[in-house]
């Protein structure tokens, strides 16, 4: 029970780090609709406001919640297992299902029936679904139930609407999965993991640059490659490597804990005042920020102790970046009637109801069933 209670144990600047994450790629998506950024689409929008400049940079936001991911899944699963060798692969397997799979395909099935059903040729429904330049044919259907949408991506170098294309950054994530249990029960301990995901981590720049010299027309291969994508996801996991073997040892010494979050803070400013976003070194920057912010942080007193509804958006990260682009189109003719702040505070607020009541009434009782039908909870 000790550990349980400690698996379940969240850590405030981790969630800090995913409200961020949240507020960036929602930022970056209401530019759509606001009258605030004169750029309709991507990476070089120009908006005026200083604030937007870095909401606009939303693309790193998902970048940031690779990095998390890496953290929490290594954490959680080295917290049960204790050592990688005994890892159960199904159990592993069993776990992600069950968190991600019951609101990913009711999404699914409801955007499905939007798109199908409530084409009416309005520029809200051709951006959050139906984007002119990508055929939703066959592949594509099955490119999304497979998790292997970002290479639907890198192969037609479009979009398809913004429901779908958040799906990329899922892919990857499960595509990373199903290859780390393995990997840690071959490499038996956690010092044989540290030199591989190093590697995985000095290689993602070097390939987005070669992608984007290779394709300088189009992001999508140096951005959305699982090569190039893994390198987040494996620098998060050695964030928990290191977090454990240091933690001892910064605990007791507040002003270098407090250099190192300070650092990193100012590394994660400085990624995300990038305009032009760099697609080529802005994630590598970032992560190492952040990779800093959070081993300095989770020993800081004050960032432990936020306000809860602070870290609101970052506890409810997953259901509010798979349904954001839904609240986006159901509010889209309200929101253009109101200020840039008003109207993405509305829809900020908006997807936070939803994403409460979907984890609390959804994912997370359709999570504890599935675990125990998989014998998961005894």
């Amino acid at each position: 029970m000790e550990m349980a209670r400690e698996n379940e144990r969240r850590i405030a600047v981790v969630d800090l780090l995913r409200t961020i994450s949240i507020l960036l790629v929602m930022g970056s998506h209401y530019q759509f609709v606001s009258n605030n950024f004169h750029a309709p689409v991507g990476f070089n929008a120009s908006p005026d406001n200083y604030i937007w400049q870095h909401l606009h940079n939303g693309a790193l936001g998902v970048s940031l919640f690779f990095l998390v991911s890496g953290f929490v899944i290594t954490r959680s699963t080295l917290l049960r297992e204790k050592e990688p060798a005994k890892v159960s692969t199904s159990a592993f397997y069993l776990r992600r299902a069950a968190r991600i799979l019951p609101l990913f395909f009711l999404m699914l099935a409801i955007s499905g029936n939007v798109f199908h059903w409530c084409d009416d040729g309005s520029v809200r429904f051709q951006v959050c679904f139906a984007d002119p330049g990508g055929e939703r044919d066959l592949m594509f259907w099955v490119s999304l139930i497979t998790f292997s949408f970002n290479w639907l991506h890198v192969l037609r170098h479009c979009v398809f609407g913004l429901q779908w294309d958040i799906c990329w950054s899922l892919s990857i994530e499960e595509q990373f999965y199903v290859l780390f249990p393995l990997v840690m029960r071959r490499l038996k301990t956690r010092s044989a993991l540290i030199f591989p995901l190093l590697v995985i981590f000095f290689c993602g720049t070097p390939i987005r640059w070669y992608l984007r010299t290779r394709f300088p027309d189009s992001p999508w291969p140096a951005w959305h490659n699982s090569l190039s994508s893994f390198d987040l996801i494996a620098l998060g996991v050695l964030l928990f490597l290191l977090v454990e073997r240091t933690t001892p040892f910064l605990e007791s010494r507040r002003y270098l804990y407090t250099a190192i979050c300070g650092l990193g803070a100012v590394l994660m400013i400085v990624a995300l005042d990038q305009l032009p976003l760099s697609l080529v070194y802005g994630p590598a920057w970032l992560g190492i920020g952040a990779f800093l912010f959070v081993l300095g942080g989770i020993h800081m007193a004050p960032l432990n102790r936020i306000p809860a509804i602070l870290l609101l958006p970052g506890e409810l990260s997953y259901g509010c970046y798979l349904l954001h682009p839904l609240v986006l189109y159901l509010l889209w003719e309200q929101l253009e009637k109101l200020p840039a702040w008003l109207g993405f505070t509305y829809f900020l607020v908006t997807t936070l109801v939803i994403g409460f009541v979907s984890y609390h009434w959804f994912e997370s009782p359709l999570n504890k069933y599935l675990r125990g039908w998989g014998g998961l909870i005894k």
